[in-house]
């Protein structure tokens, strides 16, 4: 078996593994900079108290992450037995990686048990609420949600 959860190049591993050409939801590797000014001071404040300095040059991080069209995840078989992915996760899903591992495992014992999980999507019951996730709202070949055009 082969996850791929290579994030900004979870597409170029697709390619170079010669999947994806089923994806009706589309993935690519986005940069995302985060600007901070010195203490919690901006613009706006800086207009209505005079003092403040504002640095004439912005500082902060840039980080690349994989998005897809709706920002949801892509957890899924592809069309090459054995390789699943999970991708798309807009940088946000770090800490949901421990929940993400067991939908996969769910995903891959079902699959390869036999569950055709592209008629049919797999259930995940989560073993401290109890509560179920229908793997089908990550498939690969679903509908692009309706989006706020961010993570939110």
């Amino acid at each position: 078996m082969v996850v791929n959860a290579a994030g900004p190049w979870s597409g170029q591993l697709n390619r170079l593994a010669e999947v994806g050409g089923d994806f009706t939801i589309g993935l690519r590797p986005l940069r995302q900079e985060v600007h901070h000014v010195a203490g919690t001071q901006v613009t706006r404040v800086a207009r209505r108290l005079p003092g403040l300095r504002v640095p004439n040059k912005p500082h902060g991080v840039a980080g690349v992450y994989d998005v897809t069209d709706d920002r949801t995840p892509v957890y899924a078989r592809t069309d090459l037995d054995g390789f699943y992915v999970a991708i798309g996760t807009s940088g946000n899903q770090f800490k949901n990686a421990p929940l993400v591992g067991r939908l996969t495992t769910t995903l891959i014992h079902g699959v390869e048990g036999g569950h055709d999980h592209d008629r049919s999507g797999l259930m995940h019951t989560c073993e401290h609420t109890g509560q179920t996730i229908d793997l089908g709202t990550f498939s690969r070949r679903r509908r692009p949600a309706s989006f706020t055009g961010t993570v939110l």
